[in-house]
């Protein structure tokens, strides 16, 4: 399968937290606008639809797409959280993007490297004894192939890049953060367990006991098939 560039101007670059050693970590997330083009490129404005319900209080989104072999509608649906990334839009907008992702829409973000962007002092604040990063950043580039990410560029607000991965000439290694601690790797894999592919009762196994995890369990967990792309 050929390599393809992704469009990414719905592509949003979240900092999730600024460690004890001035890096970043940034996560990518979709816009629902990046669901709504590719449901229209794909199946065209009106060869999908989508539909709201609650269940014990849960927000659920049902995407249905048009099948005209069957001349039935097939539909798939996920359940809505409310994002730290997106409080705003609340469990809406959380439901709308999960039940794309049931669409294989965007799922391929899900096999973004770890990305660590070294700052600047002057780049970080502190505000009751937390860093948070003054600097905005911004995807570049995204190459996808077999639904796979297999280069990426981050630029920050100055249009300056920071992070590039899967390039000739790739950023040099003083870029890259100290080794995370257990508390930033356990983040980061929560955050990878709530948005994998599997199981309800095995993410509230694995979530309800991340707090006993000790370093390398927490490490074969991030490199298990159950966190990779299907």
């Amino acid at each position: 399968m050929s390599e393809k560039y992704v469009d990414v101007k719905d592509i949003k670059c979240f900092v999730k937290q600024v460690n004890d050693w001035n890096s970043a970590l940034i996560l990518l997330h979709k816009d629902a606008r990046f669901d709504m083009d590719e449901l229209d490129k794909r199946y065209g404005p009106m060869g999908w639809k989508d539909e709201y319900t609650e269940v014990a209080g849960n927000l659920y989104c049902t995407i249905s797409v048009w099948d005209q072999d069957k001349k039935q509608w097939i539909s798939k649906s996920d359940v809505g959280v409310e994002s730290y990334i997106e409080k705003e839009k609340g469990q809406a907008s959380d439901a709308f993007k999960r039940a794309g992702t049931k669409w294989n829409i965007g799922r391929f973000l899900y096999t973004a490297p770890d990305i660590w962007i070294k700052l600047d002092d002057d780049e970080v604040r502190i505000n009751k004894g937390t860093k948070y990063s003054k600097t905005s950043f911004y995807v570049n580039q995204i190459v996808v192939k077999d639904e796979k990410i297999v280069r990426i560029m981050i630029d920050d607000d100055k249009g300056n890049t920071r992070f590039r991965w899967g390039y000739e000439g790739a950023m040099p290694q003083t870029t890259l953060p100290i080794e995370p601690t257990l508390e930033e790797l356990k983040e980061v894999a929560l955050e990878k367990v709530k948005n994998a592919q599997q199981p309800d009762s095995w993410k509230a196994i694995v979530t309800k006991g991340m707090a006993k995890y000790d370093l390398q369990t927490v490490k074969r967990l991030l490199a298990s098939d159950r966190l990779k792309e299907e």
